[in-house]
């Protein structure tokens, strides 16, 4: 799959509904929903304690994939949290192919909107979710 920048952003430019504080754990609750049917998501905390390394390497090897930008994230009541469809559940590794897609979209969006470009028809993919391929 090839991305091109010079084509209009698939996130439709407006609000995020949850964008008042208040309005925090809605869009919270949106992305659980959203990502339920891939795996759901899990804090990174708990993730580096799944992976081989061990807790503390892991979770040093969690931060280089997020600081990296391999790996699609939020945040959210002061956590890190990860969608559960970028990784092989056995040994928590990385699956291959989502780096080059990532590569193309962390310039342009933010954590949050990148997390929900995986969760929405995209013109990009034929409609398709992107999560889904």
């Amino acid at each position: 799959m090839q991305l091109h920048r010079h084509v209009p952003s698939p996130i439709p430019s407006r609000p995020l509904p949850w964008a008042g504080s208040a309005d925090q754990d809605a869009g919270f609750v949106d992305m659980l929903d959203a990502y339920r049917a891939t795996g759901g998501v899990a804090r990174a905390v708990d993730i580096a304690g799944a992976l081989r390394h061990g807790r503390d390497q892991g979770l040093a090897a969690v931060a280089r994939w997020i600081a990296a930008g391999h790996v699609v994230y939020f945040q959210w009541s002061g956590a890190y949290w990860l969608p559960l469809f970028q990784l092989v559940r056995r040994g928590m590794s990385l699956r291959p192919g989502l780096t080059r897609v990532l590569a193309e979209l962390t310039p342009v969006l933010d954590a949050w909107d990148l997390a929900r470009w995986f969760v929405h028809p995209s013109p990009w993919l034929a409609g398709e979710l992107p999560v889904s391929l």
